[in-house]
């Protein structure tokens, strides 16, 4: 996998905060967990679905749900959960239901939307900021780093095959310790995408 960013949710406080993608078919969705009353206490099950589509309160039911959601956590914890399979550049759309103990569902939370790997891979991987000569610059690394370890609203790099620097599977801090080495050890060239 490689990376993904935050949904917003208004119901009952839930607030679905980022989907960001992780790989050409998969994204990481996070959101914050609401209480069972509210913000207190703790929720009793996850109702995550998706469709290529725009999921609206009448068509929730008919879009895909996503099996082995965690329980939920305390009420203002961080929830993070990778949804996988999806097709390479195809807009998916994601919309959350969350209930208490009596299983009295709150209404759809906002709806988000990512395409997983929107672009595709234009050359190299490394070349993390997708600039049109295809070039790796000390510019990748500090977009790999802001990426990496900065805040939620850091943009996604465009393309994940590109980011995958190692290419792994995952875009992490191995993508940014190749980086290093080949700019300042001498270590080999990022490869060409498949």
């Amino acid at each position: 996998m490689v990376g993904i960013k935050t949904l917003l949710f208004t119901t009952l406080g839930l607030f679905f905060g980022f989907v960001q993608f992780v790989s050409a078919d998969a994204v990481r969705l996070s959101w914050t967990a609401v209480g069972d009353d509210g913000r207190l206490g703790t929720a009793t099950e996850y109702d995550l679905r998706y469709h290529t589509s725009v999921i609206t309160e009448a068509n929730f039911a008919q879009a895909k749900r996503v099996s082995y959601l965690p329980r939920p956590q305390v009420s203002g914890a961080r929830e993070i959960f990778y949804v996988d399979q999806l097709q390479g550049r195809v807009r998916y759309y994601f919309a959350l239901k969350v209930a208490d103990e009596q299983l009295n569902w709150s209404s759809i939370s906002n709806v988000v939307s990512k395409v997983p790997c929107p672009q595709g891979c234009i050359g190299l991987r490394g070349n993390i900021d997708n600039d049109s000569v295809d070039a790796i610059s000390i510019a990748d690394v500090v977009y790999l780093v802001s990426y990496i370890f900065v805040t939620e609203n850091t943009k996604a790099p465009e393309c994940a095959e590109e980011a995958d620097v190692d290419a792994s599977g995952f875009v992490n801090v191995a993508d940014l310790v190749y980086l290093v080495e080949y700019f300042f050890a001498g270590g080999p060239p990022p490869e060409i995408c498949p």
